[in-house]
């Protein structure tokens, strides 16, 4: 969602707001980390259902 943001400000207001663009990037930064976070706990629900 923070980079349909960052594309609707380019497209849209033509500018770019500095704080939207850190969290946007903070956002995308996060990503891998949350990817790898559910799939650990993805494993762990699926362990205990053994």
């Amino acid at each position: 969602m923070s980079v349909v943001l960052f594309v609707e400000q380019l497209m849209k207001h033509r500018r770019v707001c500095s704080w939207c663009t850190l969290a946007a990037a903070c956002h995308l930064a996060a990503v891998p980390l949350l990817l790898t976070e559910a799939q650990a706990a993805l494993s762990t629900i699926q362990w205990r259902r053994k």
